[in-house]
């Protein structure tokens, strides 16, 4: 069981991997699409303030001190409504002419590259573009011209505060800008890290955001080439990768990074892979215990088979029997081991009675065996003892055995006749036998004037097989003859 229930945790531990992973991935698409969108909003909001300048009326007299003086009375209201920071004018030869916003050395705006400045005067279309030297600002440049004319540009700058702040606020992830860092010491309020060699910039909350870039900095000094990353800061797991957009573009280009906490995730991940494992163990626990509730009995009834078995091999009948009747009063319901009961109990009745059959068959075998003993014995000695011949032969006539008398009376060794003489050769010995008795005062006593001697011979069936007759008359004569029967 624990076993198995490590192995569906293991299961449901991937598959929760697997859709956090697909939820990640979704994530950083739709977060790269809100930055995307939002910086895209900022520059062509920006490009439309631009563009609006040149609408402003102004003498044609001094164009550019009109336009100065325009905009010396609306910058106020320019910067809290549109939220631009800085502003400048150039003529037709790209020579910077006036200056609006801050002029702090941090803050002053860099030069315009000369590609983009020539662009927008020669051939009238507004540009932007962002750069980060030292800082990043959003840049947006607008043709200016009076009666079709040519006279210059006017150049916007803006923070990405308000892009970073409404992503922050719309999505509840933080971001921030990487660049390359140019090595500039006269600005050490800039943030830099050292391993990767770039400075950060517009970075929301910026001081645990610092820290986990640091951190993924010192772990993995190449990051910048895989552009995605986990790191743990503060007993925390965030994710972080590189934006790619296509809307930053311009000199020293910069990356935007995204830093999320993905704690709940990993931990939803790993906790509900754990209350998973314990929902399966408790289950399994449950599943057992209750298993075991409805298997014992049975269980034991089972049991009670492995002595009843050697009972009914010993002939125990009747103590088989009541043990099986242990087992339980009758059930409305019969199942399978009632079913098994009452097989073993009629099989123990019938084992039973073939038991007793056996025995009874057994002792009569014995006493008939006892009887063809005896009989064996009697008929041994019948042979050994009888004073006649009793031999047996074969249907081809010769001898299989004869009797000790037999031999004895024609003067052979014990089985000596019975192995090599044939049934005529044997009578033919019963003949000389007889003629050498018929000289023998022993066979024919004197005082008998008369004497008859007849010698029957008979099948083990009890059918006369032949007979020789021996005859001597008062008046000394001689008689023999032999008869056979087929």
């Amino acid at each position: 069981m624990l076993a198995i229930s490590a192995l569906f945790s293991t299961i449901f531990y991937l598959g929760q991997q697997e859709r956090f992973q697909e939820q990640r991935t979704t994530a950083r698409k739709r977060y790269s699409d809100e930055f995307a969108g939002l910086l895209d909003q900022a520059k062509r909001r920006l490009e439309q303030t631009a563009a609006l300048i040149p609408a402003m009326q102004w003498s044609d007299a001094n164009k550019h001190a009109s336009l100065r003086q325009s905009l010396d009375q609306s910058w106020f209201a320019l910067q809290v409504n549109t939220g631009v920071d800085q502003g400048r004018l150039f003529d037709a030869a790209g020579r910077v002419v006036s200056v609006w916003g801050s002029s702090s050395a941090r803050a002053a705006p860099g030069p315009i590259p000369a590609e983009v400045l020539h662009t927008v005067i020669s051939e009238q279309k507004s540009q932007s573009f962002l750069r980060c030297a030292p800082v990043c600002v959003l840049h947006a440049l607008a043709p200016v011209m009076t009666d079709g004319n040519d006279v210059g540009a006017f150049e916007l700058a803006a923070s990405l505060a308000d892009v970073i702040v409404d992503f922050r606020k719309f999505s509840g992830v933080d971001i921030g800008l990487l660049y390359a860092d140019a090595g500039d010491h006269q600005s050490p309020e800039l943030r830099r890290i050292a391993r990767w060699g770039v400075a950060v910039d517009a970075l929301s909350n910026a001081r645990t955001a610092m820290q986990v870039l640091l951190q993924l900095a010192a772990e993995a000094p190449e990051w910048l080439h895989d552009g995605l990353g986990r790191v743990q800061f503060d007993d925390r797991d965030y994710e972080v990768w590189l934006v790619p957009t296509s809307e930053l573009t311009g000199p020293g280009t910069p990356r935007a990074v995204i830093l999320e906490d993905i704690t709940d995730g990993v931990t939803q991940v790993v906790y509900g892979t754990w209350r998973t494992l314990a929902a399966w163990l408790t289950g399994s626990l449950i599943f057992t215990a209750l298993l075991l509730m409805l298997l014992t009995r049975p269980l034991a009834r089972l049991t009670r088979y492995a002595d009843i078995l050697p009972m009914l091999g010993r002939g125990e009948f009747a103590s088989a029997r009541q043990m099986l009747a242990a087992g339980g009063p009758a059930r409305r319901v019969r199942n399978e081991l009632d079913l098994l009961d009452a097989t073993a109990i009629s099989l123990s009745h019938r084992l039973e009675l073939l038991e007793a059959q056996v025995a009874e068959r057994t002792v009569a075998l014995q006493q008939a065996l006892e009887q063809v003993r005896r009989d064996q014995e009697f008929a041994s000695g019948l042979l050994e003892t009888a004073q006649i011949i009793i031999m047996a032969h074969e249907a081809g006539g010769r001898l299989v055995t004869l009797n000790r008398y037999g031999e004895r009376l024609l003067g052979g060794r014990s089985g000596q006749l019975a192995e090599e003489r044939e049934l005529q050769q044997f009578l033919a010995a019963v003949h000389r036998h007889f003629d050498a008795a018929e000289d023998s005062d022993a066979s024919f006593p004197a005082a008998q004037n008369h004497y008859r001697q007849e010698t029957e011979f008979r099948r083990l069936d009890s059918t006369e097989f032949g007979r020789i007759r021996h005859h001597r008359a008062q008046t000394g004569r001689i008689a023999r003859g032999v008869s056979r029967r087929s």
